[in-house]
Protein backbone atom coordinates (compact mmCIF):
# COMPACT_ATOMS: atom_id res chain seq x y z
CA UNK A 1 0.00 0.00 0.00
CA UNK A 2 1.37 3.31 -1.16
CA UNK A 3 -0.08 6.30 0.55
CA UNK A 4 0.24 10.09 -0.44
CA UNK A 5 -1.44 11.95 1.99
CA UNK A 6 -1.94 15.54 1.57
CA UNK A 7 -2.38 18.24 4.17
CA UNK A 8 0.13 17.10 6.73
CA UNK A 9 0.80 20.68 8.13
CA UNK A 10 0.50 21.29 12.04
CA UNK A 11 -2.61 23.57 11.43
CA UNK A 12 -3.11 23.50 15.03
CA UNK A 13 0.26 23.49 16.56
CA UNK A 14 0.53 26.86 17.50
CA UNK A 15 -2.66 26.62 19.83
CA UNK A 16 -1.22 23.57 21.98
CA UNK A 17 0.01 24.32 25.83
CA UNK A 18 2.48 21.76 25.83
CA UNK A 19 5.67 20.65 23.51
CA UNK A 20 3.65 17.52 22.79
CA UNK A 21 0.99 19.07 20.68
CA UNK A 22 3.48 21.42 18.86
CA UNK A 23 6.07 18.68 18.01
CA UNK A 24 3.08 15.98 17.40
CA UNK A 25 1.00 17.92 15.25
CA UNK A 26 -1.51 15.35 12.91
CA UNK A 27 1.30 14.81 10.37
CA UNK A 28 3.53 12.51 12.40
CA UNK A 29 0.19 11.13 13.91
CA UNK A 30 -0.29 10.02 10.74
CA UNK A 31 3.40 8.72 9.42
CA UNK A 32 3.06 6.83 12.75
CA UNK A 33 -0.55 5.25 11.53
CA UNK A 34 0.85 4.13 8.07
CA UNK A 35 4.21 3.19 9.54
CA UNK A 36 2.49 1.06 11.64
CA UNK A 37 0.36 -0.24 9.51
CA UNK A 38 2.73 -1.39 6.86
CA UNK A 39 2.17 1.29 4.56
CA UNK A 40 4.81 3.15 2.27
CA UNK A 41 4.04 6.97 2.76
CA UNK A 42 5.24 9.50 0.02
CA UNK A 43 5.20 13.36 -0.37
CA UNK A 44 4.24 13.78 -4.29
CA UNK A 45 2.74 12.41 -6.98
CA UNK A 46 5.92 12.13 -8.60
CA UNK A 47 7.05 10.17 -5.61
CA UNK A 48 3.89 8.29 -5.90
CA UNK A 49 3.95 6.93 -9.64
CA UNK A 50 7.83 6.53 -8.32
CA UNK A 51 7.52 4.65 -5.77
CA UNK A 52 4.52 2.10 -7.42
CA UNK A 53 7.15 1.61 -10.63
CA UNK A 54 9.40 0.45 -8.26
CA UNK A 55 6.90 -1.54 -5.93
CA UNK A 56 5.34 -3.19 -9.15
CA UNK A 57 8.43 -4.31 -10.35
CA UNK A 58 10.81 -4.32 -7.69
CA UNK A 59 8.94 -4.78 -4.49
CA UNK A 60 10.78 -5.04 -1.14
CA UNK A 61 14.13 -5.16 -1.14
CA UNK A 62 17.76 -5.49 0.74
CA UNK A 63 19.22 -1.93 -0.82
CA UNK A 64 22.48 -3.28 -1.24
CA UNK A 65 22.72 -2.39 -5.52
CA UNK A 66 24.91 -2.88 -8.22
CA UNK A 67 25.65 0.22 -10.79
CA UNK A 68 26.17 -0.41 -14.07
CA UNK A 69 26.48 3.07 -16.04
CA UNK A 70 27.32 4.62 -19.54
CA UNK A 71 28.99 7.38 -18.02
CA UNK A 72 31.19 8.16 -15.63
CA UNK A 73 29.16 11.17 -14.55
CA UNK A 74 26.36 8.86 -14.20
CA UNK A 75 27.77 6.67 -11.92
CA UNK A 76 28.60 8.67 -9.22
CA UNK A 77 24.87 10.60 -9.71
CA UNK A 78 23.85 7.01 -8.49
CA UNK A 79 26.13 6.38 -6.03
CA UNK A 80 24.96 9.71 -4.59
CA UNK A 81 21.38 9.24 -4.70
CA UNK A 82 21.31 5.74 -3.44
CA UNK A 83 22.95 6.21 -0.38
CA UNK A 84 21.69 9.61 0.73
CA UNK A 85 18.14 7.64 0.45
CA UNK A 86 19.74 4.82 2.80
CA UNK A 87 20.89 2.25 0.08
CA UNK A 88 24.19 1.29 0.11
CA UNK A 89 26.85 -0.37 -2.56
CA UNK A 90 26.82 -4.31 -3.01
CA UNK A 91 29.79 -5.52 -1.30
CA UNK A 92 31.45 -8.20 -4.90
CA UNK A 93 32.97 -11.27 -4.04
CA UNK A 94 36.42 -11.73 -5.27
CA UNK A 95 35.27 -13.96 -8.39
CA UNK A 96 32.40 -11.61 -9.10
CA UNK A 97 35.13 -8.91 -9.69
CA UNK A 98 37.43 -10.76 -11.45
CA UNK A 99 34.43 -11.32 -13.99
CA UNK A 100 33.53 -8.45 -14.52
CA UNK A 101 37.37 -6.99 -14.90
CA UNK A 102 37.34 -9.38 -17.92
CA UNK A 103 33.89 -7.88 -19.47
CA UNK A 104 34.91 -4.25 -18.68
CA UNK A 105 37.10 -2.23 -21.35
CA UNK A 106 40.58 -1.86 -20.10
CA UNK A 107 40.46 2.20 -21.14
CA UNK A 108 37.20 2.60 -19.17
CA UNK A 109 37.27 3.68 -14.95
CA UNK A 110 37.50 0.82 -12.67
CA UNK A 111 37.42 0.86 -8.92
CA UNK A 112 38.96 -1.68 -6.91
CA UNK A 113 35.45 -2.83 -4.99
CA UNK A 114 34.51 -3.66 -8.36
CA UNK A 115 31.09 -1.61 -7.95
CA UNK A 116 30.26 0.87 -9.95
CA UNK A 117 30.80 -0.04 -13.11
CA UNK A 118 31.33 2.51 -16.05
CA UNK A 119 30.99 1.44 -19.26
CA UNK A 120 32.12 4.90 -21.62
CA UNK A 121 35.07 3.99 -23.23
CA UNK A 122 36.00 2.14 -26.83
CA UNK A 123 34.55 -1.04 -26.62
CA UNK A 124 31.70 0.35 -24.01
CA UNK A 125 28.29 0.15 -24.52
CA UNK A 126 28.61 2.76 -27.58
CA UNK A 127 30.06 0.09 -29.39
CA UNK A 128 28.03 -2.48 -27.81
CA UNK A 129 25.09 -2.37 -25.14
CA UNK A 130 24.74 -5.93 -24.53
CA UNK A 131 27.70 -5.33 -22.36
CA UNK A 132 25.23 -3.90 -19.84
CA UNK A 133 23.15 -7.09 -19.76
CA UNK A 134 26.66 -9.24 -19.89
CA UNK A 135 27.82 -7.35 -16.80
CA UNK A 136 24.18 -7.58 -14.85
CA UNK A 137 23.44 -11.49 -15.52
CA UNK A 138 27.52 -11.71 -14.10
CA UNK A 139 25.91 -9.29 -11.07
CA UNK A 140 23.24 -11.17 -10.41
CA UNK A 141 25.01 -14.35 -9.88
CA UNK A 142 26.48 -12.62 -6.62
CA UNK A 143 24.13 -12.78 -3.16
CA UNK A 144 25.89 -9.33 -1.94
CA UNK A 145 23.63 -7.78 -5.01
CA UNK A 146 19.90 -7.02 -4.23
CA UNK A 147 19.22 -5.34 -7.09
CA UNK A 148 20.74 -4.15 -10.66
CA UNK A 149 20.42 -0.51 -11.16
CA UNK A 150 21.42 0.62 -14.99
CA UNK A 151 22.11 4.59 -15.35
CA UNK A 152 22.72 6.81 -17.96
CA UNK A 153 21.61 7.35 -21.71
CA UNK A 154 20.01 3.47 -22.09
CA UNK A 155 17.48 4.27 -25.34
CA UNK A 156 19.10 6.83 -27.14
CA UNK A 157 21.34 5.00 -29.23
CA UNK A 158 19.32 5.01 -32.33
CA UNK A 159 22.34 3.70 -34.33
CA UNK A 160 22.73 0.64 -32.29
CA UNK A 161 18.61 0.16 -32.60
CA UNK A 162 18.78 -3.58 -32.66
CA UNK A 163 21.69 -4.38 -29.94
CA UNK A 164 19.34 -2.16 -27.54
CA UNK A 165 16.53 -4.16 -28.35
CA UNK A 166 18.37 -7.49 -27.27
CA UNK A 167 20.28 -5.97 -24.40
CA UNK A 168 16.82 -4.87 -22.85
CA UNK A 169 15.01 -8.63 -24.02
CA UNK A 170 18.38 -9.41 -21.81
CA UNK A 171 17.36 -7.72 -18.75
CA UNK A 172 13.71 -8.32 -18.91
CA UNK A 173 14.59 -12.39 -18.74
CA UNK A 174 16.77 -11.17 -16.17
CA UNK A 175 14.56 -9.29 -14.23
CA UNK A 176 11.96 -12.43 -14.51
CA UNK A 177 14.23 -15.00 -13.23
CA UNK A 178 14.15 -13.27 -10.11
CA UNK A 179 17.17 -10.43 -9.95
CA UNK A 180 15.51 -6.83 -9.72
CA UNK A 181 16.44 -4.52 -12.77
CA UNK A 182 15.88 -0.81 -12.25
CA UNK A 183 17.17 1.54 -14.83
CA UNK A 184 17.62 5.16 -15.25
CA UNK A 185 17.72 6.57 -18.55
CA UNK A 186 17.80 10.38 -19.46
CA UNK A 187 15.19 8.88 -22.36
CA UNK A 188 13.17 7.51 -19.78
CA UNK A 189 10.18 10.12 -20.97
CA UNK A 190 10.58 9.35 -24.67
CA UNK A 191 9.30 6.79 -27.20
CA UNK A 192 12.39 4.49 -27.42
CA UNK A 193 11.39 1.12 -27.92
CA UNK A 194 13.89 0.08 -25.87
CA UNK A 195 12.86 1.80 -22.73
CA UNK A 196 8.68 1.11 -23.92
CA UNK A 197 9.73 -2.80 -23.64
CA UNK A 198 11.48 -2.90 -20.66
CA UNK A 199 8.32 -0.87 -18.89
CA UNK A 200 6.12 -3.32 -20.50
CA UNK A 201 7.70 -6.11 -18.60
CA UNK A 202 7.23 -4.17 -15.40
CA UNK A 203 11.02 -2.96 -14.94
CA UNK A 204 11.07 0.42 -13.67
CA UNK A 205 12.43 3.20 -15.82
CA UNK A 206 12.71 6.56 -14.32
CA UNK A 207 14.53 10.37 -15.92
CA UNK A 208 16.73 11.06 -12.97
CA UNK A 209 18.69 9.12 -10.53
CA UNK A 210 17.32 11.20 -7.68
CA UNK A 211 14.26 9.83 -8.52
CA UNK A 212 15.48 6.49 -9.05
CA UNK A 213 16.84 6.65 -5.61
CA UNK A 214 13.87 7.98 -3.51
CA UNK A 215 11.78 5.04 -5.11
CA UNK A 216 13.84 2.41 -4.18
CA UNK A 217 14.40 3.59 -0.80
CA UNK A 218 10.56 3.33 0.13
CA UNK A 219 10.80 -0.22 -0.61
CA UNK A 220 13.97 -1.26 1.96
CA UNK A 221 13.49 -4.43 3.97
CA UNK A 222 13.51 -4.28 7.09
CA UNK A 223 10.98 -1.46 6.95
CA UNK A 224 12.79 1.56 8.62
CA UNK A 225 10.94 3.39 11.73
CA UNK A 226 9.25 6.41 11.15
CA UNK A 227 11.33 8.29 13.80
CA UNK A 228 13.02 11.37 11.82
CA UNK A 229 10.69 13.88 10.20
CA UNK A 230 13.03 16.56 8.83
CA UNK A 231 11.87 20.53 9.39
CA UNK A 232 9.75 21.86 7.03
CA UNK A 233 5.85 22.76 7.05
CA UNK A 234 5.60 20.22 9.94
CA UNK A 235 8.71 21.98 12.23
CA UNK A 236 7.59 22.61 15.64
CA UNK A 237 5.83 26.13 16.80
CA UNK A 238 6.86 27.25 20.12
CA UNK A 239 4.05 26.65 22.53
CA UNK A 240 1.67 29.48 23.60
CA UNK A 241 -0.13 29.34 27.16
CA UNK A 242 -4.17 29.39 27.08
CA UNK A 243 -7.09 29.25 29.02
CA UNK A 244 -6.95 25.62 29.58
CA UNK A 245 -3.60 25.43 31.46
CA UNK A 246 -3.95 23.20 34.51
CA UNK A 247 -2.03 23.50 37.67
CA UNK A 248 1.01 21.71 38.53
CA UNK A 249 -0.64 20.14 41.42
CA UNK A 250 -3.85 19.08 39.35
CA UNK A 251 -1.42 17.18 36.85
CA UNK A 252 0.57 15.91 39.20
CA UNK A 253 -2.38 14.34 40.68
CA UNK A 254 -3.68 12.50 37.58
CA UNK A 255 -0.23 11.08 37.03
CA UNK A 256 0.00 10.08 40.43
CA UNK A 257 -2.92 8.05 40.08
CA UNK A 258 -2.07 6.20 36.94
CA UNK A 259 0.80 5.03 39.54
CA UNK A 260 3.20 7.27 37.74
CA UNK A 261 6.11 8.07 40.19
CA UNK A 262 7.00 12.04 40.98
CA UNK A 263 8.57 13.55 43.27
CA UNK A 264 7.32 15.32 45.91
CA UNK A 265 6.13 18.66 45.08
CA UNK A 266 4.55 21.71 47.01
CA UNK A 267 3.22 24.77 45.33
CA UNK A 268 3.18 27.89 47.35
CA UNK A 269 2.28 31.55 47.43
CA UNK A 270 3.57 33.78 49.94
CA UNK A 271 6.86 33.54 52.30
CA UNK A 272 4.39 31.90 54.95
CA UNK A 273 3.36 28.96 53.04
CA UNK A 274 6.97 28.51 51.73
CA UNK A 275 8.16 28.58 55.69
CA UNK A 276 6.11 25.54 56.03
CA UNK A 277 7.00 23.70 53.01
CA UNK A 278 10.96 24.08 53.83
CA UNK A 279 11.09 22.00 57.03
CA UNK A 280 10.28 19.23 55.40
CA UNK A 281 11.52 19.85 51.92
CA UNK A 282 14.26 17.64 50.51
CA UNK A 283 17.51 18.90 50.08
CA UNK A 284 19.24 20.12 47.69
CA UNK A 285 15.87 21.58 46.43
CA UNK A 286 14.79 23.71 43.54
CA UNK A 287 12.71 26.35 43.35
CA UNK A 288 10.54 27.68 39.85
CA UNK A 289 7.89 29.66 39.11
CA UNK A 290 4.78 28.05 38.30
CA UNK A 291 2.76 30.44 36.68
CA UNK A 292 0.35 28.33 34.09
CA UNK A 293 1.27 31.12 31.39
CA UNK A 294 5.18 30.47 31.27
CA UNK A 295 5.97 27.20 28.97
CA UNK A 296 9.75 27.58 29.14
CA UNK A 297 10.69 28.61 32.68
CA UNK A 298 14.49 28.50 32.26
CA UNK A 299 14.08 30.59 29.28
CA UNK A 300 13.43 33.35 31.62
CA UNK A 301 15.09 32.84 34.20
CA UNK A 302 12.36 30.62 36.73
CA UNK A 303 14.38 28.16 37.70
CA UNK A 304 16.58 27.75 40.86
CA UNK A 305 18.70 24.70 41.16
CA UNK A 306 21.13 22.90 43.59
CA UNK A 307 19.73 24.89 46.91
CA UNK A 308 21.08 23.56 50.16
CA UNK A 309 19.00 24.50 52.72
CA UNK A 310 15.75 26.69 53.74
CA UNK A 311 17.98 29.33 53.96
CA UNK A 312 18.92 29.08 49.92
CA UNK A 313 15.27 28.25 49.46
CA UNK A 314 13.74 31.12 50.72
CA UNK A 315 16.73 33.76 49.31
CA UNK A 316 16.08 32.03 46.05
CA UNK A 317 12.05 32.14 46.21
CA UNK A 318 12.62 35.96 47.28
CA UNK A 319 14.21 36.66 43.84
CA UNK A 320 11.97 35.26 42.25
CA UNK A 321 8.85 37.01 43.46
CA UNK A 322 11.04 40.31 42.88
CA UNK A 323 11.08 39.21 39.40
CA UNK A 324 8.02 37.99 39.00
CA UNK A 325 5.36 39.47 41.67
CA UNK A 326 2.12 37.49 42.33
CA UNK A 327 3.56 34.23 40.60
CA UNK A 328 3.49 30.91 42.90
CA UNK A 329 6.62 29.23 42.91
CA UNK A 330 7.10 24.97 42.56
CA UNK A 331 9.37 23.75 45.29
CA UNK A 332 10.77 19.97 44.74
CA UNK A 333 13.72 17.94 44.85
CA UNK A 334 17.29 19.22 42.63
CA UNK A 335 17.05 15.80 40.42
CA UNK A 336 20.64 14.46 39.95
CA UNK A 337 21.74 15.18 35.99
CA UNK A 338 20.92 12.73 33.39
CA UNK A 339 20.13 12.04 29.92
CA UNK A 340 16.83 14.31 29.50
CA UNK A 341 13.54 13.13 27.84
CA UNK A 342 10.46 13.56 27.09
CA UNK A 343 7.01 11.89 27.49
CA UNK A 344 3.36 13.36 26.20
CA UNK A 345 0.21 12.94 25.51
CA UNK A 346 -2.44 14.05 22.66
CA UNK A 347 -5.46 13.48 20.52
CA UNK A 348 -5.88 13.36 17.25
CA UNK A 349 -8.93 14.30 15.91
CA UNK A 350 -8.30 11.15 13.13
CA UNK A 351 -6.72 8.34 15.29
CA UNK A 352 -7.20 9.33 18.59
CA UNK A 353 -5.31 9.37 21.87
CA UNK A 354 -1.66 8.97 21.50
CA UNK A 355 2.04 9.44 23.47
CA UNK A 356 5.07 11.28 22.56
CA UNK A 357 7.62 9.56 23.40
CA UNK A 358 11.54 11.71 22.56
CA UNK A 359 14.41 13.84 23.50
CA UNK A 360 13.70 16.11 26.18
CA UNK A 361 14.91 19.46 28.39
CA UNK A 362 16.10 22.32 25.78
CA UNK A 363 16.31 20.29 22.95
CA UNK A 364 12.63 18.88 22.20
CA UNK A 365 12.01 22.05 19.65
CA UNK A 366 15.41 22.78 18.39
CA UNK A 367 16.56 18.91 17.58
CA UNK A 368 13.02 16.98 17.31
CA UNK A 369 13.69 13.24 18.08
CA UNK A 370 10.59 11.70 18.51
CA UNK A 371 8.42 8.92 17.84
CA UNK A 372 4.42 8.70 17.94
CA UNK A 373 2.49 6.34 19.52
CA UNK A 374 -1.47 5.98 19.08
CA UNK A 375 -2.69 3.97 21.70
CA UNK A 376 -2.92 1.47 23.41
CA UNK A 377 -0.11 0.73 23.91
CA UNK A 378 1.94 -2.00 25.65
CA UNK A 379 5.24 -2.22 27.09
CA UNK A 380 6.99 -4.19 23.65
CA UNK A 381 5.68 -1.65 20.88
CA UNK A 382 7.25 1.58 23.48
CA UNK A 383 10.55 -0.23 23.81
CA UNK A 384 10.76 -0.62 19.71
CA UNK A 385 9.50 3.41 19.68
CA UNK A 386 12.58 4.61 22.26
CA UNK A 387 15.07 2.52 20.46
CA UNK A 388 14.00 4.32 17.49
CA UNK A 389 15.00 7.61 18.62
CA UNK A 390 18.50 8.89 17.80
CA UNK A 391 19.22 9.67 21.71
CA UNK A 392 18.31 5.57 22.23
CA UNK A 393 21.90 5.02 23.40
CA UNK A 394 21.84 7.45 25.65
CA UNK A 395 19.75 5.69 28.19
CA UNK A 396 20.20 2.21 27.81
CA UNK A 397 19.95 0.91 31.24
CA UNK A 398 16.39 2.71 31.71
CA UNK A 399 14.50 1.75 28.70
CA UNK A 400 12.54 -1.10 30.57
CA UNK A 401 11.36 1.95 33.25
CA UNK A 402 10.74 4.36 30.43
CA UNK A 403 8.79 2.12 28.96
CA UNK A 404 6.27 1.69 31.35
CA UNK A 405 6.04 5.07 31.57
CA UNK A 406 5.33 5.69 28.05
CA UNK A 407 2.28 2.51 29.02
CA UNK A 408 1.03 4.43 31.82
CA UNK A 409 0.92 7.38 29.75
CA UNK A 410 -0.94 6.04 27.10
CA UNK A 411 -3.54 5.17 29.58
CA UNK A 412 -3.89 8.27 30.81
CA UNK A 413 -4.07 10.19 27.15
CA UNK A 414 -7.06 6.97 26.73
CA UNK A 415 -9.43 8.40 29.60
CA UNK A 416 -8.47 11.61 29.44
CA UNK A 417 -8.45 12.58 25.81
CA UNK A 418 -9.13 16.09 26.38
CA UNK A 419 -6.31 16.51 28.17
CA UNK A 420 -2.51 17.12 26.50
CA UNK A 421 -0.28 16.24 29.38
CA UNK A 422 3.94 16.18 29.34
CA UNK A 423 6.41 15.62 31.30
CA UNK A 424 9.73 17.28 30.17
CA UNK A 425 12.13 16.83 30.86
CA UNK A 426 12.13 13.36 32.28
CA UNK A 427 15.52 12.64 33.33
CA UNK A 428 16.71 9.41 32.50
CA UNK A 429 19.15 7.11 35.22
CA UNK A 430 20.75 3.33 34.36
CA UNK A 431 17.75 2.53 36.86
CA UNK A 432 15.02 4.37 36.24
CA UNK A 433 13.69 8.17 35.74
CA UNK A 434 12.66 11.46 37.30
CA UNK A 435 10.09 13.69 36.00
CA UNK A 436 11.84 17.03 36.65
CA UNK A 437 8.69 19.38 35.48
CA UNK A 438 4.97 19.11 34.16
CA UNK A 439 2.74 20.76 32.09
CA UNK A 440 -0.75 20.05 31.02
CA UNK A 441 -3.63 21.53 29.24
CA UNK A 442 -7.05 20.77 28.12
CA UNK A 443 -10.36 20.94 30.12
CA UNK A 444 -11.67 17.80 31.73
CA UNK A 445 -13.80 16.49 35.03
CA UNK A 446 -11.42 14.39 37.34
CA UNK A 447 -12.46 11.09 38.10
CA UNK A 448 -12.89 10.39 41.76
CA UNK A 449 -10.00 8.56 41.91
CA UNK A 450 -7.63 11.40 40.50
CA UNK A 451 -9.34 14.19 42.68
CA UNK A 452 -8.42 11.97 45.89
CA UNK A 453 -4.74 11.69 44.58
CA UNK A 454 -5.04 15.73 43.53
CA UNK A 455 -5.93 16.56 47.33
CA UNK A 456 -3.03 14.10 48.38
CA UNK A 457 -0.40 15.77 46.79
CA UNK A 458 -1.40 18.98 47.87
CA UNK A 459 -0.89 17.27 51.32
Amino acid sequence: MVVLKAGLSGRAAAAVATHTGALASDGRVWQAVLADAGAVQVTSTQDLVDTLAVACGVGRHGGHAMILTDGGGDSVMAIDSLTANGLSLATLSAATKAELATLVPAAAPRVAAGNPVTLDTAGGVEDDPMLLARCAQVAARDEGVDVIVLGGLFGGYPAMLGHELACADALIELHRSGHPVAVQSAFALTEAEPLARLKRAGIPVVPTADRLGRGLSRLLMPTTPAADQPAGENAPTAPSAGPGVLPVTETAGLLRSYGIELPPMSVVRTPQELAGVTASAAYPACVKIADPAVAHKSDVGGVALGLADAAAVQAAAAKLWGRFPGSPLLVMPSLPAGTEFLVGTGNDPVFGPFVVVGRGGIWAETDPDLAVLVTPVDEESARRALLSLRCAPTFTGGRGALARLAVAMSRLAAEHPGVSVEGNPVIAYPDGYAIADLRASGSHRLSDTAQAARFNARQ
